[in-house]
């Protein structure tokens, strides 16, 4: 809120536009960025305390997390479906098949461990 120090009259003014879901661009932004690097609410509270900026609430904070998460979710299905779908695609034009099936070769990294080891596999493409 904002008074005039004319007419004393107040006026609400909104630090950031809304989306059309109705969250504020900036909170969706601030916990978007935090947890794209890995951080938590304590994270993006302490960096906007830094900057004095009032933090999000906790339940705020989570409410978010998990609309982005279920907006990822959501996003990394579909894009693996498509994804999918062109593999399955190329396998068949190359002629890839196993028992009248579509396969690809997939290359995993175990990820977990101090040195990793590439895995080779063929799966099928239903």
């Amino acid at each position: 809120m904002a008074i005039c120090a004319g007419c004393d009259k107040e006026f609400k003014l909104e630090t950031s536009k809304r989306q059309g879901n109705g969250l504020f661009d900036v909170n969706v932004r601030a916990v978007w960025g935090t947890m794209a690097s890995g951080g938590g609410t304590t994270d993006l509270q302490k960096q906007l305390s830094t900057l004095n900026i009032p933090p999000l609430t906790s339940n705020m904070f989570s409410s978010l997390e998990h609309t982005i998460g279920d907006w990822w979710s959501k996003s990394i299905k579909d894009e693996m479906l498509k994804a999918g779908a062109e593999e399955r695609r190329k396998a068949i034009e190359k002629g890839h098949f196993h028992e009248g099936i579509p396969y690809i070769t997939v290359i995993c990294d175990g990820g977990w461990s101090k040195r990793t080891q590439n895995t080779h596999t063929t799966h099928q493409v239903v």
